[in-house]
């Protein structure tokens, strides 16, 4: 996994409000969040905060989900309502140059998680990191 220094893995993580019916501007409203990308398709709307700007990407997975709890814990009632009628979850994107597996969660963020009801969908890549610049 990341040692600190030679940046083994990049992540970041998307909170996504989904569905039928969605307009994107009133969640964004409602949760108090500027999204990071919205958009309509016929019927079909989608609402995306993703930390990817907001945290460097060699920071642990977990500090990126701690940030959306964070965000999200003064707002649970209005995340259950919004749960009511649409599709949530946070996607986590992950991309390694280590073949010794994904990233770890401790079971406070898991049960934060729970809490606000939010599953997790992953994606994962094994491959090259950031190029670096040899001198």
């Amino acid at each position: 996994m990341w040692n600190g220094k030679d940046g083994l893995f990049e992540s970041y993580v998307s909170l996504r409000v989904y569905g039928k019916g969605l307009v994107p501007q009133q969640i964004g409203e409602k949760l108090k969040i500027q999204p990071s990308h919205t958009s309509t398709h016929k019927d079909i709307g989608s609402w995306v905060y993703c930390t990817k700007v907001q945290i460097d990407t060699l920071a642990p997975m977990e500090t990126h989900i701690w940030s959306i709890i964070k965000q999200l814990k003064s707002h649970r009632r209005i995340l259950a309502s919004l749960q009511k009628k649409y599709k949530t979850d946070l996607l986590c994107y992950f991309k390694s140059e280590s073949d010794i597996g994904g990233f770890d969660l401790s079971p406070a963020v898991m049960t934060e998680l729970g809490k606000l009801r939010l599953g997790l969908r992953t994606d994962e890549y094994f491959c090259c990191g950031r190029k670096r610049v040899v001198s």
